[in-house]
């Protein structure tokens, strides 16, 4: 007796797969529109104080290269902590 290489599923699942499928393809059609949105939407911002000071620790700290390649996003908490920490001892050294 030869075995049969298909797997028989009931009609409901085969339904759902279906459904599955249909749901996978408007959710990535969806979130590659949201992509291409971001990305052409993005204003750019007069740098305050804050901003300046705070890319200026990073210069320090030698994490411009990364903020500059990949943003700001992409700081370690450690990293972010860091330049908040020294942000706010100069800020009272400042007063």
């Amino acid at each position: 007796m030869q075995e049969s290489l298909y797997i028989k599923l009931p009609l409901g699942s085969f339904l759902f797969f279906e459904y599955y499928l249909l749901f996978l393809q408007i959710l990535f059609s969806k979130g590659a529109d949201n992509m291409q949105k971001k990305t052409t939407n993005k204003k750019t911002k007069e740098p305050t104080a804050n901003d300046l000071m705070k890319y200026e620790i990073a210069k320090e700290l030698g994490l411009s290269d990364k903020i500059d390649s990949l943003g700001w996003k992409s700081l370690t908490s450690k990293e972010s902590g860091r330049i908040g920490g020294i942000m706010a001892t100069r800020k009272r050294t400042q007063q």
